[in-house]
């Protein structure tokens, strides 16, 4: 089963240059700048992350600081419209756990039958009858986050790290990531990465001129959250359109608040897939066949990824444009688990570490992805 393109711009509507449009006070609806890798009619983790938080940190203000995110996804992440809900789990006066979810609306959830599987009776109907819909939608809950977050206080005497160091964007190559991977987040990305890495192992940093919400700056914790989840596609070990090995979770730790490095001339207008055209990233000439294959798939899902990478323009004094550095290793093990870990950077240093838990499921004939 597929789920439905409800993106908005997936119909050929106009486009914000924005993640998703605000529809209520709690209420959002997912743009194609969202639209995830593993399927069109999906959103991206990244930017369905990083709006939970943006939500929650409004919702639920505090002068307490981020110290520890958890991310668990319990399901496909639908594109269309949602709401969000949030919940003290553990109030205190120094320290306190709070909660969000993302439920998506009965009207967004439907999924479209694969090709050559049989209709379920009943299936004839609908308004994606003509498209093999075959499965009616219901109120799904897709993410939910916990956040601790602590008071903050004057640490400065013994402030340390053993963090390795990490290279600056100046001493690193443009990685275009949608030669490798689908779908308008993606697209909104730019990249670069530190010489010397390989499958498994890489050294990158992104960013994203794309605001969470249209007409809504990014907070310092959302528009890195927004970019944390793309480290699973910076150093993959295996070809993505062979082997399927998304993230079933996503925690993050902290040292301090965010700052993003800003000054790159890493804008938006020159990344995705028109970024760097005569330039071939890391990936190599082994990568051309998988991103032929996946901008085929993209293109055949409506607007795909090449709208959203058409109307986006850079913004660099956007609070959410900032660069982070990602210093990421991916594992996989003989029994279909996985492990994509980070130590992430930002303007001033170690800021801390990032890991998922992959699901990696193996078809027949896998190929090196990036070599």
């Amino acid at each position: 089963m597929a789920a439905l393109n409800h993106h908005l711009g997936a119909g050929g509507e106009d486009l914000p240059l924005a993640y998703f449009v605000r529809t209520g006070e709690s209420s959002y609806r997912s743009t194609l700048h969202s639209q995830g890798a593993w399927q069109s009619g999906e959103q991206h983790m990244g930017a369905a992350s990083g709006l939970v938080v943006q939500h929650l940190e409004r919702a639920l203000p505090s002068d307490k600081l981020i110290s520890r995110i958890t991310f668990d996804i319990l399901g496909v992440i639908h594109s269309g419209e949602f709401d969000i809900e949030v919940e003290v789990v553990r109030p205190g006066r120094t320290i306190e756990l709070v909660e969000a979810r993302m439920v998506h609306r009965a009207a967004h959830t439907g999924a479209e039958a694969v090709p050559g599987a049989p209709r379920p009776a009943g299936a004839e109907g609908g308004p994606h009858a003509a498209r093999g819909a075959a499965a009616e939608g219901r109120p799904r809950t897709s993410v939910v986050a916990r956040v601790w977050r602590l008071q903050s206080s004057d640490t400065s005497p013994v402030t340390g790290d053993e963090f390795e160091p990490f290279p600056g964007w100046a001493e690193c190559e443009p990685r275009n990531l949608s030669r490798l991977w689908p779908g308008g987040y993606i697209a909104s990305l730019s990249g670069a990465e530190a010489p010397g890495g390989g499958p498994g192992r890489r050294r990158v940093w992104v960013r994203s001129d794309v605001p969470l919400v249209a007409g809504e700056e990014d907070g310092p914790f959302a528009g890195f959250v927004k970019l944390a989840d793309s480290m699973n596609g910076l150093a993959v070990r295996e070809d993505p359109q062979r082997i399927f090995f998304p993230n079933v979770d996503l925690s993050l730790h902290f040292l301090r608040a965010p700052e993003g490095l800003t000054g790159t001339g890493g804008g938006g207008a020159t990344s995705g897939g028109a970024g760097n055209a005569g330039t071939e990233d890391a990936a190599g000439a082994a990568s051309r066949e998988a991103g032929s294959t996946a901008s085929a798939a993209a293109a055949s899902a409506g607007a795909g990824d090449t709208g959203a990478g058409a109307v986006r323009a850079a913004d660099p004094g956007h609070a959410g444009a900032g660069a982070f550095g990602f210093d990421v290793r991916q594992s996989f093990g003989p029994t279909g688990s996985g492990l994509t870990e980070a130590a992430f950077h930002d303007a001033r240093g170690p800021l801390g570490t990032a890991s998922q838990s992959l699901t990696v499921r193996m078809p027949t004939g896998a190929g090196r992805a990036d070599g």
